[in-house]
């Protein structure tokens, strides 16, 4: 598996979406300076250390079953409450683990806002290669970065969602699922 995702990445100088619907080699960094504007993981049990996850550049994560440690979460969200350290980095907009056990515990020590719709937008909406998407975001918790870019975590038992506000009150399409 490691060679045919290593030859895919390396072939093809952009990659606007790619779909991986098997399991991960551990550790795989190849994701690493290739920039996705959707990476989809399907695999049953997709697990990054720290490191690859923060290097990898992508608008839009969406990862199917994680085991992942939940400090290497709560590190991701610690790294994007500082300013982005390389402007030419694409940072993630959309993170969205399903079937993950995590709670908010991950948020302790890391300073949250609760949803003021003065600020923000009730959902937050992703525009997929298959659709629209708007997630409700009214029980997130926010982050504020000192640039002033909010960010809002959403956790339940099963699932861990971050979004990146580029604009903080979105219009929900027609055509939306809510989800």
């Amino acid at each position: 598996m490691r060679d045919v995702l290593d030859m895919v990445l390396n072939k093809f100088e952009r990659i606007n979406t790619l779909f991986v619907d098997t399991n991960l080699p551990i550790p795989y960094d190849g994701f690493s300076n290739k920039k996705l504007k959707n990476l989809y993981l399907g695999g049953e049990n997709t697990v990054f250390s720290s490191k690859d996850f923060i290097d990898i550049e992508t608008e839009v994560l969406l990862i199917q079953s994680s085991s992942m440690d939940l400090m290497v979460l709560k590190e991701v969200l610690v790294e994007w409450t500082k300013l982005p350290r390389n402007p030419e980095k694409l940072e993630p907009q959309v993170i969205r683990i399903f079937n993950i056990k995590t709670d908010a515990s991950i948020l302790q020590g890391i300073h949250t806002y609760p949803w003021n719709p003065h600020y923000r937008s009730q959902n937050y909406v992703i525009h997929l290669d298959n659709g629209v998407v708007a997630v409700d975001c009214s029980e997130g918790q926010d982050l504020i970065r000192p640039d002033g870019k909010i960010a809002t975590v959403l956790i339940t038992e099963s699932s861990f969602d971050f979004f990146v506000w580029e604009r903080t009150f979105h219009k929900i399409p027609a055509n939306a699922v809510f989800g």
